[in-house]
């Protein structure tokens, strides 16, 4: 199995007297290189990549020399190629929109992105040729990462969205051509569940497009880690009687909240409506999947709406799941519409 972690270069200092290939990283940049120096993730590699881009090669000098490996600069991993012009922002991004639109556009009076992506490919082909069933790490560019990724995720019609939550040091892992973890972490807002929480009183964070976490303050401890356990109990349960090919989905939380339980805890009343929704939204749906609501007992109570770990970790790397996953929720939302 051979993978390969491209990670983005860090933050930049902007020059508008000099070509962007030249731009080095800024003061924050280098103390992010440090810091990803620490990351024990990259522990295991064996080769590091960048482009001849210095903001790269800075990127990722901290960590070489912890790991004591050469870094070895391939002028085609370089970010999709562009004139000298520098433009204001408002100009970068309307030039860029059209880029990212059609890869047949020659933006910034460089390259087009079907070119860039041919030469980028090309050299990632000769590095797994010549680095089978080993870890390397590529250091490159935003946009050419988001072109290949795309390309890989079928995520085309998604590209500028993806681009626009990109972030400086952002890292994705491809195995034998597979994206094992999407360098982009899209921030998805679900406006109903959103509202239906915080009309109960509660905090809620959409921590990706597959999972939100609804917060709340309290110290019940034993309670907490009781219902979580009865939880988990009944999700392992539940995951063992079900075959590969019918996954059924049996959101069961009032077996686990008794009645008992309910009295001797102020938050729980607020979040029975909750409870409810969420049984009412599953009662009848015909394609079903085991989901869990959990709760974890740390600085802050948390109740999250995910799918179920186990069945997560044997479907992890099939994106057709995870995109069902994200469409259930906004299912959810839209449900929610009329609760509201």
């Amino acid at each position: 199995m051979t993978t390969i972690i491209f990670i983005r270069h860090l933050e930049t200092l902007k020059d508008s007297k000099t070509n962007a290939s030249n731009w080095t990283l800024s003061e924050e940049g280098l103390k992010k290189a440090q810091e990803l120096s620490f990351d024990d993730y990259y522990s295991d590699v064996t080769k590091i990549f960048t482009s001849e881009e210095i903001k790269t090669i800075q990127t990722i000098e901290p960590l070489a020399k912890k790991l004591n490996l050469p870094i070895n600069q391939i002028k085609d991993l370089e970010e999709v190629r562009r004139s000298d012009i520098f433009l204001t922002n408002e100009e970068f991004e309307i030039e860029k929109f059209k880029q990212l639109e059609d890869l047949n556009y020659p933006a910034f009076g460089g390259e087009t992105g079907n070119q860039a992506l041919d030469r980028f490919e090309s050299a990632l082909n000769k590095i797994l040729e010549e680095n089978k069933d080993k870890k390397v790490i590529v250091v490159t560019h935003g946009t050419i990462l988001n072109m290949y990724f795309a390309k890989l995720l079928n995520k085309g019609s998604d590209i500028i969205h993806r681009w626009q939550n990109t972030e400086f040091g952002a890292r994705g892992t491809v195995q034998d051509g597979k994206v094992i973890s999407d360098f982009v972490k899209i921030h998805i807002i679900y406006p109903n569940i959103t509202k239906f929480v915080n009309n109960l009183n509660l905090k809620i964070s959409c921590t990706d497009k597959r999972k939100i976490l609804i917060e709340f303050d309290d110290t019940a401890n034993k309670e907490i880690l009781a219902v979580e356990d009865e939880l988990l109990s009944l999700s392992e349960k539940l995951y063992k009687s079900t075959n590969e090919n019918k996954k059924e989905i049996k959101l069961r939380l009032n077996d686990c909240y008794n009645q008992s339980f309910y009295n001797k805890q102020k938050y729980l009343p607020t979040l029975k409506p909750l409870v409810y929704a969420l049984n009412e939204f599953y009662e009848n749906r015909s394609v079903k999947y085991i989901h869990r609501i959990f709760l974890h007992s740390d600085n802050l109570y948390n109740i999250s709406i995910s799918p179920n770990k186990f069945l997560l970790s044997r479907e992890k790397d099939n994106q057709i799941f995870l995109d069902h996953i994200y469409n259930e929720l906004k299912d959810f939302d839209n449900f929610l519409h009329s609760k509201i």
